[in-house]
């Protein structure tokens, strides 16, 4: 079942080329997967009354171009598959003529906030959502991120208040600012991102302190960057970005 809603990229939402910021996407993405879910019954009351949520697991995003300042575009959600304890979920981004300009794959896990173990996904869920068991065919757990062996840089930070979300713990689109806080603003302002994975290993919560380490590889396209976000010598993330030179 599709869900869309069209969006006006406004000044806050921008990075210091007028781009719409990678953080503010994944802020768009989470507000419209949250409207479906409030318009079907089953968002935040919901969730609170039934001791559930979804935990984010992955992102898959492909960008042809980031939205400007001022923009309109149409943002689609669509839950695709459910199995066992987990659930995909993907994204689009059009503009006014109807050309993609990004998509994304997700895959979250159900959760049961009493024993804070994996939840099958019950029928609720796919009544609501529109799927059957069929969808399991389609499935997909993401590709997993790889590792390398050292880093190039590094930065460190702290949780703060207005990282946190009503789960009581970082917002997922906090992970990637700090990875990107970590790359060289003269990188930034003359590369454009064109793709980025990234994987949640644990969560992080108010005043945790934490680092980000980062490293740009070069190769024919473009770049490369590989980050890691650690806290307590534990791996809390781990984040790809792949970049095109202007």
């Amino acid at each position: 079942m599709k869900f869309s809603k069209d969006y006006r990229i406004r000044y806050y939402n921008c990075d210091l080329r007028m781009k719409a910021s990678m953080v503010s996407i994944l802020r768009l993405f989470e507000d419209i997967a949250l409207q479906q879910s409030e318009s079907l019954g089953v968002g935040l009351e919901f969730y609170n009354e039934n001791k559930i949520a979804w935990m984010l697991s992955k992102w898959e995003i492909e960008i042809n171009r980031l939205p400007m300042f001022d923009d309109i575009v149409t943002i689609i959600t669509e839950p695709k598959a459910f199995k066992d304890f987990y659930a995909n979920r993907s994204y689009t981004v059009k503009d006014v003529s109807g050309a993609n300009l990004i998509t994304a794959k997700t895959l979250w896990l159900y959760i049961d906030l009493n024993t804070k173990r994996p939840k099958r996904v019950d029928e609720v869920m796919y009544q609501k959502y529109g799927l059957t068991i069929e969808s399991e065919k389609i499935f997909s757990k993401l590709d997993q991120i790889e590792k390398i062996n050292s880093y190039s840089s590094a930065k460190s930070f702290k949780v703060r208040r207005r990282d946190i979300d009503t789960n009581l713990h970082a917002n997922n689109s906090s992970y990637v600012e700090w990875a990107l806080e970590t790359l060289p603003l003269e990188f930034l302002s003359s590369n454009s991102i064109s793709k980025m994975q990234v994987q949640y290993k644990k969560e992080l919560k108010l005043d945790d302190e934490l680092i980000s380490h980062a490293n740009l590889e070069e190769n024919a396209e473009g770049s490369i960057g590989y980050h890691q976000i650690t806290s307590n010598g534990k791996e809390c993330c781990l984040i790809k970005t792949d970049w095109e030179k202007d």
